[in-house]
């Protein structure tokens, strides 16, 4: 990381510049936005947005409190696309950015201890986040209200969900991790949305 120090008369501020480097242990802190040709990384406690035509970078960070590091990524490209990046550590969020702005719009907060893994549904609808083993929680999001639809007890210390993926018609989706595979359907009432889990 390269830092650029700017002074105002009294006031001294660091300047995030560019960054040089990942820290993405696995696929799930890499994504990519189709339509503009961008490349989303983790850097820390920073999500890169990395335009490879251009060789432009951008930055989305917390600033309203101390970050957190990152462990996962999703994009959802389309409505001008957004960025989503689940954090490490003590009650961790899920932070969503409008692509667009880089503003932060949402800080989904329900994990206790990581976010191993995050989907959009294609639709747009919902987002998808696990907690590590020792959290266990799978949560479905309504990530432009903010508001979890429900969460499931999904995993354990033995049966760690790695990756997580949409179906294209966003109905159904796939849960991963050693040894097992599990098909979620999501069901709409008139009165609400819960999820079922079928074993494969």
């Amino acid at each position: 990381m390269r830092l650029l120090r700017k002074s105002k008369k009294h006031e001294s501020k660091l300047v995030l510049e560019e960054i040089i480097g990942l820290t993405a242990k696995n696929a799930n802190g890499l994504a990519s936005i189709a339509s503009n040709g961008d490349c989303v990384y983790l850097a820390g406690c920073v999500v890169v947005v990395y335009n490879v035509e251009s060789g432009d970078q951008s930055h989305l960070v917390v600033s309203s409190r101390m970050p957190k590091p990152l462990s996962c990524v999703a994009v959802l490209d389309s409505n001008g696309g957004v960025i989503a990046a689940g954090e490490l550590g003590h009650q961790p969020a899920v932070l969503v950015w409008d692509c667009a702005s880089r503003v932060l719009i949402s800080e989904l907060k329900v994990h206790q201890y990581g976010v191993a893994c995050i989907a959009f549904s294609p639709d747009g609808k919902h987002l998808v986040s696990v907690g590590y083993p020792h959290d266990g929680y799978l949560c479905l999001w309504d990530w432009r209200s903010g508001k979890l639809v429900t969460k499931f007890k999904s995993t354990s210390s033995c049966s760690a969900i790695s990756c997580v993926s949409f179906s294209s018609d966003a109905r159904t989706f796939v849960t991963a991790g050693k040894k097992h595979l599990k098909i979620w359907t999501i069901v709409s009432s008139t009165r609400s949305i819960s999820i079922t889990g079928e074993e494969d």
